[in-house]
C-alpha cells in the first residue's frame, strides 16, 4: 500500500513542484515565488528557511531530537539558530503566505541582484536563472539572438 499523497499546506515545498508546462495553468505570482524559493535561498531569514523548507519547522531540540547533534549543527550553520517562537510568528499565517512574504522581502532587499530570467518571446518566468529554453513556449535561445 503506498503512502497518502501529502496536500499542498502540508507538503514542505507546497510551492516547490515540478512546473506544469501547460500555458493556462501559468501564475505569474506562484511562478515568481517558485523561482526566488529555488534559487535564491541564500537569501532566505533564518526563521524563514527554517520554517519553509522543512517538513517541519525545525528549532533546534526538534532537529536534535529527530537526527542527532551533528544535524542540528549543521541547521545552525547553514540557516541560523531559530527559537520555537519565532517559527510560530513565520508560520502564522501559513507556508503560502510566508513563501510570499519571504519573495517580496527578498526583492525589495535584494532586487539589485536577483535575476529574473524571463522568456524574451511568451515573457513568462523560466525554470533557472541560466536557462535558455523556456518550459510554457518552448523557445530557445541558446544560439544567436533572443528576438
Amino acid at each position: 500500500m503506498t503512502p497518502s499523497r501529502r496536500t499542498n499546506e502540508e507538503h514542505h515545498g507546497c510551492l516547490l513542484r515540478p512546473p506544469k508546462p501547460d500555458c493556462a495553468d501559468y501564475d505569474d505570482d506562484d511562478a515568481l515565488t517558485e523561482y526566488i524559493w529555488r534559487h535564491y535561498t541564500h537569501l532566505l531569514a533564518a526563521a524563514e528557511a527554517r520554517a519553509g523548507l522543512y517538513t517541519e519547522p525545525l528549532d533546534r531540540d526538534t532537529a536534535l531530537k529527530l537526527k542527532g547533534e551533528a544535524f542540528a549543527d549543521y541547521l545552525d550553520r547553514t540557516h541560523g539558530s531559530v527559537t520555537t517562537s519565532e517559527l510560530n510568528v513565520a508560520l502564522q499565517d501559513g507556508r503560502i503566505v510566508l513563501f510570499r512574504r519571504a519573495r517580496d522581502r527578498i526583492l525589495k532587499e535584494h532586487g539589485q541582484t536577483v535575476f529574473i530570467n524571463r522568456c524574451p518571446a511568451c515573457g513568462r518566468i523560466v525554470r533557472s536563472p541560466g536557462a535558455r529554453q523556456c518550459i510554457w513556449c518552448n523557445h530557445d535561445w541558446h544560439h544567436g539572438t533572443s528576438a
